[in-house]
């Protein structure tokens, strides 16, 4: 089916907590669309939840990320196999990139933010929501690097050779923190900006915040809409000499 970002019927982004959120019954009905195997019932559901006037944030927070979970938790229960997951998130990848011309329009007066570097560790094998938190942070003005799973050398090539302001770790797994600990200390010591701020996420650190410091990090965040207002903030905070704020 062709489609372009022009006839689709948006809610443009209010940045308001007010719309009622979606159901947990929506995150089911939307990940069956995207296990199906039509590649365009997935996009039918997002464009009929548009023409009901639900905001982009909404799809992103409470349907896209749920899904995303859903899918990495099928697979880990051999619910899936491999290539359904991998079409699963393929369709939900064309669902992102038709709505970014309008979900990463720059906001009105909206101020550059800083540079982050988004990354997975080594082995990570759930990189979807690591997307979304990209698209949080473009939204809020953000020069934003995605990078895939990246090994010690490749992340401390990124952070030596160009000046980052923060570097986000998606985690998926509690197995991946010991690894996660060294590559932090060992990326402080070779970035370009002795000032770097780590933030961290994912369900390790939602169960367990203490997880934070523990790897060496700055700061986490609950969920992707936070991630960039809490990087945003450590980082004013560290550019006026404050005390960090809390983790949110």
């Amino acid at each position: 089916m062709a489609t372009s970002s022009s006839d689709l019927p948006v809610t443009p982004p209010s940045r308001t907590a007010s719309v009622t959120r979606l159901s947990a019954q929506d995150v089911d009905r939307f990940v069956r669309t995207l296990t199906s195997t039509d590649d365009d019932v997935a996009e039918g559901a997002v464009r009929a939840w548009l023409a009901a006037g639900t905001p982009i944030e909404r799809l992103y927070l409470d349907l896209f990320a749920p899904a995303a979970a859903r899918l990495g938790e099928l697979w880990d229960d051999d619910a899936c196999d491999f290539l359904q997951v991998t079409d699963a998130l393929g369709r939900l990848h064309r669902v992102l990139h038709l709505l970014e011309p309008v979900w990463l329009s720059p906001a009105p007066g909206q101020h550059r933010a800083g540079r982050a570097l988004l990354a997975c560790p080594a082995g990570e094998q759930h990189t979807l929501g690591l997307f979304l938190v990209a698209d949080f942070f473009a939204r809020d003005g953000w020069d934003v690097l995605v990078g895939p799973p990246l090994d010690r050398v490749g992340l401390l090539d990124a952070v030596h050779e160009q000046h980052v302001d923060v570097v986000g770790f998606s985690v998926g797994c509690a197995t991946r923190l010991p690894r996660l600990a060294h590559d932090i200390a060992h990326l402080r010591r070779a970035s370009r900006n002795p000032d770097v701020l780590v933030l961290v996420g994912g369900p390790p650190f939602t169960r367990e915040p203490g997880l934070v410091a523990r790897v060496g990090a700055d700061g986490t965040a609950a969920t992707a809409d936070a991630a960039p207002r809490v990087a945003r903030a450590m980082l004013l905070s560290r550019r006026s000499g404050g005390a960090a704020p809390p983790p949110a």
